[in-house]
């Protein structure tokens, strides 16, 4: 029972770190299923939860899910695209590989919360992982175009 208490309270803590972060105003979470290797699931969440597309695209709400799918190539894994499957929290943006008609104004909404899930079912393999960012903001850039 403690164990999980500690878990918790670390999660907490490690959440509030991110939503501290220069000019943010969203916290991201990237949850990868069904990656073949860990390191596979590792890789491609990172790839995402960093993706200056996906961070950018967030903070605008911007409905654009080819930006993860971006990102999903940019983490150098091997994976079949005809096989993934990406949430925006419970909206189905992706399937098989392809996007999926008429949800640009649903993902708007979506993208407006201030936590966004970003869910990849990889359907390849049994690992997974969960990674945590937050959005790319203009004030992000105007504090640190500042530094000389």
């Amino acid at each position: 029972v403690i164990e999980i208490n500690i878990y918790f309270v670390c999660l907490s803590l490690a959440k509030m770190l991110v939503r501290d972060g220069e000019g943010a105003t969203k916290i991201i979470e990237v949850k990868v299923e069904g990656a073949s290797f860990p390191k596979d699931a590792r890789r491609i969440a990172r790839a995402v939860a960093s993706s200056s597309l996906v961070k950018t695209a967030i903070a605008g709400a911007s409905p654009n899910p080819g930006r993860v799918m971006a990102a999903l190539g940019a983490a150098h894994t091997r994976m079949k695209p005809d096989k993934i499957d990406v949430y925006f929290n419970d909206l189905l943006t992706v399937k098989n590989g392809v996007g999926v008609e008429s949800i640009r104004q649903k993902l708007r909404e979506v993208l407006k919360q201030n936590e966004i899930k970003i869910i990849i079912h990889l359907n390849q393999g049994n690992c997974r992982t969960t990674f945590w960012g937050c959005d790319l903001t203009e004030k992000y850039v105007r504090i640190n175009k500042r530094y000389v």
